[in-house]
């Protein structure tokens, strides 16, 4: 009777754990998550490449962090051959934003703010990288911190959460 009622009790347990979990599956398809991923480094690039040259809506944002721009110069370059607008938010380097971060992290502090931004423009307009319609690309300095940096497409948006940030 004992082991009876103990897997009665672990069977009823399990039965839960998978209709709650089911539920949560539904609740973020109907949410419109496609997808999740632990790593960025687990996503596809390619087809975010290829999404990114179709869409006719493309923004961009991020604090100040160069690497996305380095790795996706081909997307822009390819974006602005097609003549298509691309909006890219970087963090103001003069905003109180920045001493909030600098306060909260010594490492934010080690970091030249407005030399990585200035990196970033000075990358995406240099007519070797992207060609010679730059004037494509619009840049727009935002004054909060974000918890996120972000893509919007016409069909998707992309975000990575900074989980280890302190701000």
């Amino acid at each position: 009777v004992l082991h009876w009622m103990y897997e009665h009790g672990l069977r009823q347990a399990m039965l839960k754990d998978f209709a709650q979990l089911a539920q949560l599956h539904l609740q973020t398809q109907q949410a419109g998550i496609v997808h999740y991923y632990d790593n960025s480094n687990q996503i596809d690039m390619t087809e975010a490449t290829e999404l990114g040259v179709k869409s006719k809506l493309f923004i961009v944002g991020v604090h100040y962090y160069e690497f996305f721009f380095q790795q996706q110069i081909d997307l822009f370059k390819q974006r602005c051959e097609a003549k298509q607008e691309t909006a890219i938010l970087l963090l103001d380097p003069e905003a109180a934003g920045v001493n909030y971060l600098t306060a909260l992290d010594a490492n934010v502090a080690q970091v030249n703010i407005a030399t990585k931004v200035n990196y970033i423009k000075q990358l995406l307009t240099d007519p070797q990288n992207v060609g010679s319609h730059s004037n494509y690309l619009k840049f727009y300095l935002h004054p909060g911190i974000l918890r996120y940096s972000f893509i919007v497409t016409d069909d998707y948006i992309w975000f990575s959460l900074f989980a280890n940030s302190k701000g």
